[in-house]
């Protein structure tokens, strides 16, 4: 059974393709040969669109430029700015010490305990991933962990020196992911607006010269807004350890909420949320629940207590109702590094099947069988295909269409690793059909030339490059 032609492309007769304009009619009869004047292969490619450009995203590689220029050319951008937000955040914890009237020299230990703490959690963590990996939400941890110990060794109060060391992180910390960056670790998803990356960057090869969104700098601005609050606290001379409160609360809601813009995919997963989600959401609750903690800013007057536990109350109700949908639904995307040998078979024998009988409709099951993926290859004008997928929710669903509503990254994902096989090509349409639900993706392909996949390729590599592919589908 012969698909559908996509909106701007009918085919006539074998062989073929003239453009209309979407939502006229085909005129009946042969086309004349002279009217296929549009050249179908402009547009075809074997990466993700770049998208139009922008005057902001000519801002970021500026500042990519400069930062090359001042820094010399052995010396990374990463270690540099990480550096001198060491000094930078000792020089404001120093301030903080004496307004609260914390001994230096306690102060100079609290700081080589945490930046102690800092190197070795990188260092485990390079023993157990094999590469230097810093997650800055469990370093800001270890870092007030070990602050409280060094503090209550030395007799002196836990809180005041809490709270001077969040200062002081908070400072490091706006410096350290503008390190990241320059960088490109911690980067984000693949957008219209960002910065590219090159292989000299800690940016994985299927993101190589693609436009990524620099999620960097907004949690960079999160964290400067949520030190000045923590410095107001600080300055109104509240209640100790509001101040570390405070930022902590802060800091774990954006963090929760700026994960999901994040485009690396070597964090960890644990059911539908990353783990520094998890961990986000339990220090929230932790410091919420911790009464004793965060106490009245004014103990005296009594008229409004705990303003942080409140704030963060209403925000993790908020934040609950939002991810309503994702909290007990498992895993979202069937697109992993363990899957992608099924993913090879499965389209492997879909295409096999496809270009058999031309013209015929093939179908296959995604691996675990949530989609029903349908394929019908077409013949298009100058030596180009016509490949019209058909998705649908497969047999492990049982309300397919509800969850094809709560999985459409899944669905975008699934997408992704169809496209990221392919010779060059151009997507020509991509719309759930109502009230069916189905998902309809048409693509104009160049099959005379060889797919990006090859057999070589690391099963991450192949999860990268259909996360890239995917997040442009919507765009």
């Amino acid at each position: 059974m012969k698909s559908p032609s996509p909106p701007g492309f009918f085919v006539p007769r074998p062989g073929l393709v003239a453009p209309v304009r979407e939502g006229t009619e085909s005129p009946p009869g042969p086309i004349p040969p002279t009217q296929t004047t549009v050249d179908l292969r402009a547009g075809l490619r074997s990466s993700p669109p770049e998208g139009p450009p922008l005057w902001i995203n000519e801002c970021f590689e500026s500042a990519g430029r400069v930062a090359t220029m001042l820094l010399p050319s052995r010396v990374s951008p990463y270690w540099s700015f990480g550096i001198f937000g060491m000094f930078v955040g000792f020089c404001a914890a120093f301030g903080a010490s004496l307004w609260v009237g914390l001994p230096l020299w306690v102060l100079i230990c609290c700081a080589a305990t945490s930046l102690a703490s800092f190197v070795v959690l990188g260092q485990l963590r390079q023993r157990r991933f094999g590469w230097e990996k810093h997650v800055l939400l469990e370093d800001l941890l270890a870092a007030l962990t070990m602050t409280a110990l060094v503090a209550a060794a030395f007799g002196v109060s836990v809180a005041h020196a809490l709270d001077v060391m969040t200062v002081g992180l908070g400072v490091f910390l706006v410096f350290g992911r503008l390190g990241c960056f320059f960088v490109g670790c911690c980067h984000g998803r693949p957008s219209l607006v960002g910065t590219k990356y090159t292989q000299r960057s800690h940016v994985g090869r299927p993101f190589w010269g693609l436009r990524l969104f620099p999620v960097q700098l907004v949690e960079l601005a999160w964290i400067a807004a949520a030190t000045c609050g923590a410095l107001f606290w600080l300055g109104i001379r509240t209640t100790p350890a509001t101040t570390t409160c405070w930022f902590l609360g802060a800091y774990c809601s954006g963090r929760f909420v700026l994960e999901w813009l994040r485009g690396d995919r070597s964090r960890r997963m644990v059911g539908p949320l990353s783990e520094t989600q998890w961990l986000s959401l339990a220090v929230g609750v932790l410091v919420t629940l911790g009464w004793d903690t965060v106490r009245a800013i004014s103990a005296d007057s009594g008229v409004w207590r705990a303003p942080v536990g409140v704030v963060m109350v209403v925000g993790m109700v908020l934040l609950a109702y939002k991810t309503r949908n994702r909290w007990f639904s498992g895993p979202q995307s069937e697109v992993r590094p363990d899957t992608v040998a099924r993913w090879r078979l499965r389209l492997g024998d879909l295409h096999a099947r496809a270009n058999a009988v031309p013209g015929s409709t093939a179908k296959v099951f995604s691996p675990e069988d949530r989609w029903e993926i349908s394929l019908s290859d077409d013949t298009a004008d100058q030596n180009l295909r016509l490949w019209s997928y058909t998705l649908q929710p497969g047999p492990a669903w049982s309300d397919g269409r509800a969850r094809m509503n709560d999985f459409g990254g899944s669905l975008q994902e699934t997408c992704g690793m169809l496209l990221q096989r392919m010779p060059p090509h151009r997507v020509l349409r991509f719309q759930r059909q109502q009230p069916s639900g189905a998902v309809q993706l048409w693509v104009l392909v160049d099959a005379e030339k060889p797919g990006m996949e090859s057999p070589e390729d690391d099963p991450r590599q192949i999860c990268d490059r259909a996360f890239a592919f995917s997040c442009h589908l919507q765009q």
